[in-house]
């Protein structure tokens, strides 16, 4: 068998799909903290808080069963979901309010941070261990990924309303997004060792076999996951230094794109591999 089924025990794909939908959402509403509130006005956050709120609520209907588990990392992800989307309702009115809406959304991403390390065994269908936290781990550095590009995306968006605000701030954005790719690089391999991950059957049966099934997935992440992105992203900060907003937003756009679809991709490896990927 070339590509290889999800486990028995595994989460279904209601299951995973949330924890990329949590990721999307905490990513988004966790990357304000890198933004002055003295430049961007309470709308700004406002606009990102119900972004958030919206995502973080698909992600506690997906979850929905998981509330009647009796325990165990599922409940645990269920209500640490629910604690991020009260903190980010809460946060969106209190906007006006610079330090508590600051404080708030940190309580924020920690709750949603604290989830997706839970989604990790809950994905995989097994307790809490050393291999089953580093698939959580992986989930979290996919948030910041996928916030990174989010944010820089509507930020972008802003600036076509707001010509006064400084270029700096979506440069610091697009970094962000850089960092956050370079890390998707290079963190799952990392996380693969030092959780002690198998490599999948096919792979050693035969490295045709593997790049023909589940190798052909990381690939595809790999290429349009973080390639593709990679390359927009220094495009766009080169727009962004000529003060070209429009170019630059434009091509966050297509990065945003592939950054979701890599994500997503990486997400279905982890239910149906195990593996940090």
């Amino acid at each position: 068998m070339l590509f290889s089924p999800l486990p028995a025990d595994a989460a279904p794909f209601s299951g995973w799909f949330s924890a990329f939908v949590l990721a999307l959402g905490a990513g988004t509403t966790g990357l304000l903290l890198l933004l002055p509130r003295a430049q961007l006005t309470p709308a700004f956050f406002r606009l990102h808080g119900w972004i958030g709120l919206a995502l973080g609520g698909i992600a506690v209907g997906l979850r929905w069963t998981d509330f009647g588990s009796g325990g165990g990392p599922a409940i645990q992800a269920a209500w640490l979901t629910v604690g991020y989307c009260v903190l980010v309702f809460l946060q969106i009115l209190a906007a006006d309010w610079p330090k508590p809406s600051s404080i708030l959304l940190l309580l924020a991403t920690l709750s949603a941070g604290a989830g997706l390390l839970a989604d990790g065994p809950r994905i995989d269908g097994t307790d809490w261990s050393l291999a089953s936290t580093t698939l959580g781990v992986d989930l979290i550095s996919a948030a910041f990924a996928l916030g990174s590009a989010n944010v820089a995306m509507l930020l972008g968006h802003w600036y076509l309303v707001g010509s006064d605000l400084p270029i700096h701030l979506l440069q610091r954005v697009i970094l962000a997004l850089g960092l956050a790719l370079a890390l998707r690089l290079v963190l799952p391999i990392a996380l693969t060792i030092v959780g002690g991950h198998p490599l999948p059957e096919s792979a050693e049966r035969s490295t045709s076999e593997f790049l023909l099934g589940d190798g052909l997935f990381a690939l595809m992440k790999l290429a349009l996951g973080i390639a593709l992105p990679g390359a927009l992203t220094w495009m766009s900060y080169q727009c962004a230094r000529l003060r070209s907003t429009m170019a630059a937003t434009g091509i966050l756009y297509v990065a945003l794109v592939f950054v979701l679809v890599g994500e997503l991709i990486s997400t279905y490896l982890i239910a149906t591999l195990s593996l940090p990927w």
